[in-house]
């Protein structure tokens, strides 16, 4: 598919060979009254006259069709699109009408009288034409566009099934259940209290995990509130050799994210990163710039080997928050470090 092709959403070659013909055909009949019995040589030339301005304009809309589409691309300019693309394709057909009839008549001096248009139904037809032209290209482009949209709905919500059950997999993994298990094996002799503390927190991770399982979306209140109970645990786990900052203002809590995206990325570092006495692993959660973003970032120190891994995770974090909020997660990566932007979903504007 060629990039015209892409813009369109569809490759309208065949549409302009057999279209430019039927509308020519059709176009001496409705506007001008064109009747066979007066005469086929009279026809004969109207129908010549009509496929040289339908190919014109058919051409010279096609082309203000794609020059709006490729300027108007971003989300949120449709409305803008529509109208300056009608009022330039009604332009247009003005000043060919406005051009080309004089040429026209001037040529065709000679032709007998009743071949000649009068202004008015010839530039009704010219009108016609082109809004025949932008409507039909606009219409398939938006069944193109809804049939797109009802199969990326589709993919999300595998996408999101197929996460949470990942997510659910990891947790009850197990490697999870033997660590976990270690853990508290090893507090429950030393201190009861955090042993007790441990199961409960636990408890809450795998409840929480169940209870959004069909959420979209969740307050940064909310998913912090688990994450405090997932960060514990593996406080417990990784002691001093594992250092989590969470630097997040209080102004931003009722903003959305994607569920257990957050915990996702953390999880993600523990699994890809060396965690131990020499190096620690340091992990910081904070507000990116204009408070748009939450960014994970993470000290670089990767593993000579990791546990198998999917690798979907990050990739349906960034569909999932790209279908949300229309953003794209962004990812950078230094000699040094990893960081992940995550996109703050307004929720008044969701709403």
């Amino acid at each position: 598919m060629n990039k015209q092709e892409e813009i369109l959403g569809f490759n309208d070659n065949w549409a302009r060979i057999i279209g430019v013909p039927i509308v020519a055909f059709a176009t001496p009949i409705i506007f001008l009254n064109e009747r066979f019995e007066e005469g086929l040589f009279i026809y004969f030339m109207s129908f010549l006259v009509s496929l040289f301005y339908t190919f014109i304009l058919w051409q010279g809309n096609r082309r203000i069709i794609i020059i709006c589409r490729t300027y108007f691309n971003t989300i949120g300019h449709e409305r803008k699109r529509l109208m300056v693309q009608g009022i330039a394709v009604l332009a247009f057909a003005s000043i060919t009408f406005f051009t080309l009839d004089p040429i026209i008549c001037f040529f065709l001096k000679n032709a007998p009288e009743e071949i000649y248009s009068n202004i008015i139904s010839g530039l009704s037809a010219c009108l016609f034409n082109s809004l025949l032209v932008l409507s039909s290209y606009e219409a398939v482009y938006f069944m193109k566009r809804y049939m797109r949209s009802v199969a990326e709905t589709e993919q999300l919500k595998r996408e999101m099934v197929q996460s949470q059950l990942e997510t659910l997999k990891n947790q009850v993994n197990p490697h999870f259940l033997f660590n976990s298990l270690n853990t508290l094996v090893s507090i429950i002799p030393d201190d009861k209290e955090v042993a007790i503390e441990f199961v409960r927190k636990l408890s809450k991770v795998y409840r929480y995990i169940l209870e959004i399982k069909d959420l979209e979306l969740i307050t940064l209140s909310e998913e912090l509130d688990f994450l405090q109970s997932y960060i514990f645990l593996q406080k417990i786990r990784f002691g001093d050799n594992l250092v989590i900052k969470l630097n997040l203002p209080d102004h931003i809590m009722q903003h959305q994210v994607v569920p257990l995206s957050l915990q996702m990325l953390l999880e993600n570092a523990m699994k890809h990163n060396i965690v131990s006495t020499e190096k620690p692993l340091h992990i910081e959660v904070s507000v990116g710039k204009d408070d748009q973003t939450i960014v994970v970032r993470n000290n670089l120190q990767l593993k000579q080997q990791v546990m198998d891994s999917t690798g979907t995770g990050l990739k349906n974090i960034k569909h999932r928050y790209l279908f949300a909020s229309g953003r794209e997660v962004e990812t950078i990566v230094s000699t040094n470090a990893f960081m992940v932007a995550l996109p703050l979903i307004n929720k008044a504007v969701t709403a």
